[in-house]
Order: structure tokens, then sequence, then C-alpha cells
């Protein structure tokens, strides 16, 4: 065997791969059936906190209040200087901002419109309708009480937020938006005030009735020893008398408990028209 190079005489001792120079070594690695292409790099190192696994992180520029999660996956997270930064769900990159749309961060977040609209409850007693596009808000409603006749009107934050209807299309859907002891309801589309209704003491949950259903009653408020059922029109269809304070509310749990008192109250009427057919028998005996 002669040597690499013409006129070297053969070495004497085996090659090694430390003492090939580069372009040996990729001859080598071709002969192999290697590549010389770099390859690919290392996966972006993740963290485990709490159990779960981080793998991204996207920095605000002030401390975060709260974060809500669209049906399309993109992340409204409400800073404590009363503005909301859109995320994309998937990757954290950043999408934009709002201008700060009021002093303090807002009390509950509502997605509308298949996640085209975001509904924000102030501290204000104020109810803002965000448009994620523009980023803007496109209305407000102030959600206060009647005044007393010669006083001013009671300022209460609005503290909770439900989506009525179809939320998927914006022309079929409202919202209710509760603050103190009232609770009103507009129109998505124009913002029109549907009803408005007024309670005895203030308003501790709301929650939406679920889609999909035959029910006559459209959302749920939680009051303080009872949970009222509230159609679309406003009225009351039903009152669930409760011992204790509720502070959050399940659609689907309260459609059960409407199912089950129906069931109460049939098998109650049907026991009192037994009682009176046994009494009237025995009468006539």
């Amino acid at each position: 065997a002669g040597g690499f190079l013409r006129g070297l005489p053969p070495p004497t001792t085996p090659y090694h791969c430390d003492s090939i120079p580069a372009a040996m070594l990729a001859v080598k690695r071709a002969f192999e059936g290697r590549s010389s292409a770099a390859e690919e790099p290392p996966p972006k190192p993740t963290t485990t906190r709490g159990g779960l696994q981080v793998r991204f992180t996207a920095k605000l520029t002030e401390a975060l209040e709260l974060v809500s999660r669209s049906p399309r996956g993109l992340l409204a997270a409400a800073t404590i200087g009363g503005s909301v930064t859109f995320v994309d769900g998937s990757d954290l990159s950043l999408l934009g901002a709002t201008e700060e749309l009021h002093e303090d961060p807002p009390n509950a977040v509502a997605w509308a419109a298949g996640g085209e609209t975001l509904l924000l409850a102030g501290e204000d007693g104020i109810a803002r309708v965000v448009s994620v596009a523009s980023r803007s808000v496109v209305r407000s409603h102030a959600v206060r009480e009647e005044p007393e006749a010669g006083k001013r009107p009671r300022c209460h934050p609005v503290s909770r937020l439900a989506v009525l209807g179809d939320g998927a299309f914006e022309f079929s859907a409202s919202f209710v938006a509760a603050a103190g002891r009232v609770a009103h309801c507009y129109r998505l589309s124009d913002g029109t005030l549907e009803h408005v209704c007024e309670l005895t003491s203030p308003v501790h949950a709301l929650c939406a009735a679920p889609r999909g259903e035959p029910l006559h009653w459209a959302y749920a408020l939680a009051v303080k020893g009872c949970v009222r059922l509230v159609s679309r029109a406003g009225a009351t269809v039903h009152e669930l008398q409760i011992g204790s304070v509720v502070r959050s509310l399940s659609p689907h749990a309260l459609a059960k408990a409407r199912a089950i008192c129906r069931r109460s109250l049939a098998a109650a009427l049907s026991g009192r028209q037994l009682a009176r057919r046994h009494l009237a028998g025995t009468r006539r005996s």
C-alpha cells in the first residue's frame, strides 16, 4: 500500500481519527455512510416548574394580573397597568397590546364572536368591548343601579361577565355584566341594552346556560340565599334556595339541578293528587 501523498513512504503505525486532517475525516465519513453536513441543533431546552414543562416564555412590560385563552388559541394577558396584551398561544409571540384602558386591571374577561371580541369587566363600573383586530375599545357600557330620588347613582365595579347565545356569531350573541345588585344584558352587535335584572343583594357568581340544550333560562345569578335562573327576556324562570353563599356556578350542574327540581315538583303534585283521590274515596265510603 502506498502513502496518502506521492513521494511519502507508507506509515508504519495504523491511522487514528484524531490524527487525520479535516478533509480526510470528511472522506472517511462519506465512505462510512455519514453525512458531513452540520447536524441539526439540539431542541430548545425546557424547564419544569410545579410539575409542568415550560416550553415558551413571554415577557411583558408590566406585572401580569390574569390570562384568558380564546377558542382559537389566542391569549389575552391583562396587566396591572390596565392594558391587555394579545399573545399567540402556539409560540407565545407578542401580537400587540391595547392602550391603557383604565388605571386598574380588569376584574374579569370573556371571549365572544369566536375569539374576535374580548369583554373586560372594569373596576370603574364600565364593561368594555374590545376588538382583537384593532386592539381598541369598540363600545363601553356603564353598569349602574338606578339612583334613589335625590341621590347620585352609586358606582360598583363590574365583577362578572357571561356570553349568551351562540358566541361564535356576533349578530346572535349577547352578554351579561353584573355590578353590585344589578345585571345588564347587552346585544353584542350594536350594544343595545336588552334588559336589566335588579337584585336585593350583590351578585356573587354568574354563568350562561349550556349551549346546545333546550332550556328555558339563559343565565344564572348567585346572590345571598338563592340562585336565580333568568330567561333571555330578563324574566326570572326559577329560584333555587341555597343556605350558603355561592361563589361559582357550573351551567351543566344547574341544568341537572333544574331537572331534579322539576321531577321533585311533579312527584309532589302526583302525591297530592293521589291523596285527594284517596280522601274523596274515603268520604264516599
